[in-house]
C-alpha cells in the first residue's frame, strides 16, 4: 500500500482490533452487572449455575432452531424482515469478516454469558420475585430486545429469542441451557454470516 491509499475501513473501524477489545469488554461489564444482580436475590447465587448434563444438551440441541430460522432469513429475499437481512450483509458482515473464526468463538462466548447473566440471572430473576414467571420472562424478554435495537424487524426477532431463553430458563431452572443456546447460535450465525453466506 502507497502512502496515498488509506487504509481499509475495517483497520480502522468496526472490524479492528479496537472494536473487538471493546465488544469483549462491554460483554464482560454486562456479566458482571448481571452476577450482581444474581448475587442480591435471596438464595445462594449457584442455584441459577447448577451444572447438569440434561442441560448442557437441551442447550446443545436448543441453539439449532434459532439458527435454522438465521440461515432461513438470509435466504429469503423480501418480506417483514428484509430490513434485518440487508443490516446483516451490508453492516454485520463488514464488520466481523475481518475477525478470526477465534475471534467470533471469544465474542460469541462472553455475549452468552454476559447477556444471559444480566437478562436472564438478574432481570429476570428479580422480576419474578415481584410478579410471576410469565410476566418476568416476557419483560425481561422485551428488555433484551429494545435493547438489540437496530430496526422494528430486529427488535422483534430479538423479542422472540428472549422469550425462548427465557422459557429455557423456566424450563430448567438454570442459566447452563440459554448461555449455551446464546452462545453457539451467535458463533454459528457469525461464522456462516462472514465465510458461508453470499450477499444476493
Amino acid at each position: 500500500m502507497t502512502q496515498t491509499q488509506s487504509a481499509p475501513v475495517w483497520q480502522n473501524g468496526p472490524g479492528s482490533r479496537w472494536f473487538f477489545t471493546l465488544g469483549c469488554l462491554v460483554e464482560t461489564g454486562l456479566g458482571l452487572l448481571g452476577l450482581l444482580g444474581m448475587a442480591s436475590q435471596p438464595g445462594p447465587l449457584t442455584d441459577s449455575l447448577q451444572y447438569r448434563p440434561r442441560d448442557v444438551w437441551i442447550g446443545l440441541a436448543g441453539a439449532l432452531p434459532p439458527f435454522a430460522l438465521f440461515v432461513l432469513l438470509l435466504r429469503t429475499p423480501g418480506g417483514l424482515f428484509a430490513p434485518v437481512r440487508r443490516f446483516l450483509e451490508q453492516n454485520a458482515k463488514p464488520w466481523f469478516s475481518p475477525w478470526t473464526v477465534g475471534q467470533l468463538a471469544l465474542i460469541s462466548i462472553l455475549a452468552g454469558l454476559g447477556e444471559e447473566l444480566l437478562f436472564r440471572g438478574a432481570l429476570q430473576g428479580w422480576i419474578r420475585l415481584l410478579w410471576n414467571p410469565s410476566g418476568a420472562c416476557v419483560l425481561a424478554a422485551l428488555l433484551f430486545g429494545l435493547l438489540h435495537f437496530v430496526n422494528l424487524p430486529y427488535v422483534l426477532l430479538a423479542l422472540v429469542l428472549g422469550l425462548y431463553l427465557g422459557g429455557l430458563y423456566e424450563l430448567t431452572g438454570s442459566l447452563v441451557a440459554p448461555i449455551l443456546v446464546h452462545a453457539l447460535h451467535d458463533f454459528l450465525a457469525l461464522v456462516y454470516l462472514t465465510r458461508i453466506h453470499r450477499s444476493a
